[in-house]
């Protein structure tokens, strides 16, 4: 590689590195997403001495990680003073985690700037290095792996490792090395104990094996394949149990979480209000790969992925047979969402760099299709780009729960009972305010999705004075559910957004520059779709005052 690439590759991990790291620390420690207050306590929760996780509806790898994280620095404040002792760490965190949320995400925007580089080498050795380099251009603005690139979810991570997996073993190919491809088995499942999905990465060292073998005499072939595709597997599964040791030692456990996680995603299983029935490949490719790689890029993607099928490479095949299965796989299972899509983004940016490189090289003569694919791939970065640059600039802007707990605890009288919606993470503010969650029920699978929402009428005799309600909550039942699966859901909040009209509304906090921004399910968590539209992060927040009964 020339000095030249090597300081266009250098850029491009610095400006992935600087987009993921840009007001890493948003939010906290007021908001948390979804999943991440949970991520966060399981990993620090270990500190008490029982390694053991004692649920599995994800394997453990990362809350390993971020628990080793979690040591090292209460031993560094216990080295300079911060703690007494080890046991300062959790009190820290009950009165302010975060630091301990940081801790999380930089896991992610580790593993996420190093997906960088690591496309770029994979698309080195399928392609060249022009492709290697715009495929690597492509992830480090996509949108949407910038956005999760930044907390403390399982996906980035997952994608690290599967991608590090296909790497290994497409080495392994080109170098004809066995150790490379148990290698590759061996970090597959270390994908497998980030997260179930990691799974489907078992595939890639039997799948490589299976490309050697077929220049070989078929004597070679059955000897060779059956053997080590054994060893493969016990590779893979040693890989799997380092990350995740007590699916051994709590059997019980990890059987019956696993069975849960099943049947809550498999087609036609519980599911998830808001988000399941029927199949989602349509959704996936016209929503989270759509703004989240940009139309170009995804147009440039599925149009290398033909290419590679048609050119009956058994190198192109081999880097289809994964998307290709995961795609398939996520598209029938009941529940869709956003982040699901992630482990896919590296591929389709390979696929995008394939379809650049191909067809400038088609266009033009040789020595100029390195300058057109360069500028080929910076059109098709310019939407990413912009979308990028947008989302960091709504970051310099506080979130609007951040506002609405500033104006509570500004306005609000002290012991006064509210009511806060599921996506509000109201802090308690040590005891000031009588706190209770509108609807706690609501988006707990264990107890299929029962509604435990009651009228403004029962809640005012209870004593509550204010309800905090996100858009969030109420859009998923109302807006974004099957009204035939959820009827009883559906029929509570039709009544609730009916007394909502004689409620006394004290303030409005809306993301929206306008007065017509509408609810949109992919902006939970995170703005996307019309990312343009919105002037802050955060769903629209309103505040009622419940007059007494």
């Amino acid at each position: 590689m020339s000095k030249r690439l090597g300081w266009g590759l250098a850029f491009l991990i610095l400006a992935g590195l600087a987009l993921r790291l840009w007001r890493l620390p948003y939010g906290l420690p007021h908001i948390i997403f979804s999943d991440e207050g949970h991520h966060i306590y399981w990993a620090l929760n270990m500190g008490g001495g029982d390694l053991n996780p004692h649920q599995f509806v994800h394997p453990t790898l990362f809350f390993y990680l971020c628990f080793a994280a979690d040591c090292a620095y209460t031993l560094w404040g216990m080295a300079t003073g911060l703690f007494q002792r080890a046991g300062d760490a959790w009190t820290l965190y009950r009165n302010d985690p975060t630091v301990f949320y940081l801790i999380g995400r930089l896991w992610s925007v580790f593993f996420g700037t190093l997906t960088i580089p690591l496309v770029f080498w994979t698309g080195r050795m399928l392609f060249n290095t022009a492709a290697g380099m715009l495929a690597a251009a492509f992830l480090a603005f996509s949108l949407l792996h910038v956005q999760y690139s930044q907390i403390a979810y399982l996906d980035v991570p997952l994608t690290f490792f599967v991608l590090l997996s296909l790497s290994l073993a497409i080495a392994g190919v080109e170098r004809r090395n066995n150790r490379l491809l148990l290698c590759s088995a061996f970090f597959g499942g270390l994908s497998a104990s980030i997260k179930y999905n990691g799974l489907a990465a078992a595939m890639f060292a039997p799948l490589a094996l299976l490309v050697r073998c077929l220049s070989g005499t078929w004597e070679y072939r059955a000897k060779n394949f059956l053997g080590l595709s054994f060893l493969f597997g016990a590779c893979f599964l040693l890989a799997f149990t380092i990350g995740t040791p007590y699916w051994l030692l709590d059997f019980s456990a990890f059987k019956r979480d696993v069975l849960d996680v099943f049947t809550t995603y498999n087609a036609h299983g519980i599911g998830q209000i808001g988000y399941d029935g029927g199949s989602h490949w349509r959704y996936y490719l016209s929503g989270p790969l759509s703004y989240g790689l940009s139309v170009p890029v995804e147009i440039a993607a599925l149009g290398g992925l033909v290419l590679l099928l048609l050119k009956r490479d058994l190198k192109g095949w081999f880097l289809a047979a994964f998307p290709l299965t995961y795609f398939v796989v996520i598209g029938m299972a009941e529940i869709r969402g956003v982040r699901y899509a992630i482990p896919l983004l590296p591929f389709m940016c390979l696929f995008a760099a394939c379809f650049t490189d191909w067809a400038t090289r088609r266009l033009l003569a040789v020595d100029k299709a390195g300058y057109a694919a360069a500028a080929a791939g910076f059109l098709f970065l310019i939407p990413s780009l912009v979308s990028s640059l947008q989302y960091a600039a709504l970051k310099s802007v506080p979130d609007t729960r951040e506002a609405a707990a500033g104006w509570i605890e500004a306005n609000v009288p002290a012991r006064s009972g509210i009511l806060v919606s599921s996506y509000m993470f109201l802090p308690d503010y040590n005891g000031k305010f009588r706190v209770q969650f509108l609807d706690p029920t609501l988006f707990d699978t264990r107890l299929l999705h029962r509604s435990s929402l009651k009228t403004l009428a029962d809640f005012k005799k209870e004593g509550f004075d204010y309800l905090v309600l996100d858009e969030w909550h109420e859009g998923i039942v109302l807006e974004g559910s099957d009204q035939r699966k959820y009827q009883d859901q559906f029929r509570k909040y039709a009544a609730l957004r009916r007394d909502l009209e004689t409620a006394e509304l004290m303030e409005t906090f809306s993301p929206y520059r306008g007065k017509n921004g509408k609810f949109d399910m992919e902006n939970i968590d995170f703005p996307s779709r019309a990312i343009g539209s919105m002037k802050s992060m955060g769903p629209k927040v309103r505040i009622y005052k419940l007059t007494p009964a």
